[in-house]
């Protein structure tokens, strides 16, 4: 079952940098901040100021252990960091290129 959350979370990562515009180094930081998280000694203090109501939430899900919670964050921030990556980046010049082969080529597909 965690692979299903993971998956979901790379997915609502790409979701969400194609609505937001964040550059792919800030996606890096969260994902590294939050891997920080995901240290052992963090992970056993953090969990174990969890409230019990959360805790039974991570059960109802079939998420046995809260250390998923940081795991989730850094896919997250991977889907976006791919979807930022598969983005065409074209500089003014090759605009400038491209609207030229339109206008000679009549307005034609090519």
């Amino acid at each position: 079952m965690p692979l299903f959350w993971i998956s979901l979370a790379f997915l609502c990562g790409i979701l969400l940098s194609f609505s937001l515009a964040t550059n792919i180094p800030d996606w890096a930081m969260i994902a590294l901040l939050t891997a920080f998280l995901l240290l052992p000694a963090i992970s056993r203090r953090i969990s174990s100021r969890l409230p019990a109501s959360l805790t039974n939430v991570t059960h109802s899900l079939k998420l046995y252990s809260p250390a998923i919670y940081p795991l989730l964050i850094v896919f997250l921030c991977l889907g976006a960091i791919r979807y930022q990556l598969a983005l065409a980046h074209i500089n003014p010049g090759e605009a400038m290129k491209f609207s030229q082969l339109i206008i000679h080529s009549g307005g034609q597909t090519i």
